[in-house]
């Protein structure tokens, strides 16, 4: 019994499968995807991809008397634009009113702090991308040092440069959400970079 069933059904379903496949595309219009939009501290961030580059550049809306801002991409009265078309910016992280704008095109990467209170960048520095942790209130990331690598703060200096690259040091960065500021910590450590 079951023979038979298979021999009409399979003729069957794939019978249906050719129809969807002629259906779909010209009976069902899907929904083009929403923007994507990022909310906290009372803001909401909503991502604008650049059309003829790398990167992103950002609206900024804030809540005005109680609403809920909304996800759109279209600029109103009150937003603010962070990035340009040639900026090649990614967000990272929104804490607070803080944005955290990863930039660059290569391996190394800088990372941009962006108070949205203010409209105003307020860190800027070469940073290990991977690093960027929220904390309670506070955003910590290893930071490029100021000091230069020598063979007394890099052991691997040398090994580094053999296999052609150059070596840095990085200190453990921590940005206070309350205060606004970057303090840096003790802690260093040497990597290599291109």
């Amino acid at each position: 019994m079951a023979d038979p069933i298979r021999r009409y059904v399979r003729p069957l379903v794939r019978l249906l499968a050719g129809t969807a496949a002629f259906v779909l595309p010209t009976g069902l219009a899907l929904a083009a995807p929403g923007p994507v939009c990022m909310r906290d501290g009372g803001f909401l961030v909503v991502e604008l991809p650049h059309a003829n580059a790398v990167g992103n550049s950002y609206i900024v809306r804030g809540s005005a008397a109680g609403q809920t801002p909304q996800c759109s991409a279209t600029a109103a009265p009150g937003d603010y634009i962070v990035g340009k078309d040639e900026d090649p910016f990614f967000l990272s992280k929104l804490a607070g009113s803080y944005m955290f704008i990863d930039s660059g095109t290569g391996p190394t990467r800088e990372l941009l702090i962006y108070d949205l209170k203010t409209h105003q960048q307020v860190y800027k520095n070469i940073y290990d991308s991977e690093s960027l942790k929220r904390d309670g209130n506070h955003v910590v990331f290893w930071a490029a040092s100021q000091e230069p690598a020598t063979e007394k703060t890099c052991r691997d200096l040398r090994k580094f440069k053999q296999q052609g690259f150059e070596a840095g040091l990085q200190v453990r960065a921590t940005f206070d959400l309350g205060t606004g500021k970057v303090s840096v910590g003790g802690k260093t450590r040497c990597v290599p970079y291109q």
